[in-house]
């Protein structure tokens, strides 16, 4: 299935992805908002404190979002399925 000219079964991310994907999440936020408070307490104003840390917030959507190649290079291998058995009559 394709979606906005995209493939759509590549929008998965594995699991080594997601642990990757937190981590810079809350690595950019965390900068972010530190910068943002410095750069606000030297401007004395809280408004730029906001702009820097919104800033972050959306430069962190843009890397940890979308499902890139990065976030999927350990596929997730599933195992080969197995045929049901007939169960054996209950006996009373």
């Amino acid at each position: 299935m394709r979606l906005l000219g995209i493939d759509t079964a590549s929008w998965y991310m594995d699991y080594e992805g997601q642990k990757l994907m937190e981590g810079l999440f809350q690595y950019i936020i965390l900068g972010f908002m530190t910068l943002g408070f410095g750069w606000g307490y030297y401007c004395q104003r809280f408004e730029q404190t906001i702009y820097v840390t919104l800033g972050g917030v959306a430069l962190a959507f843009l890397i940890c979002l979308p499902p890139w190649p990065m976030y999927r290079r350990h596929p997730i291998k599933w195992l080969k399925r197995h045929p049901k058995q007939k169960s054996a009559p209950e006996t009373s």
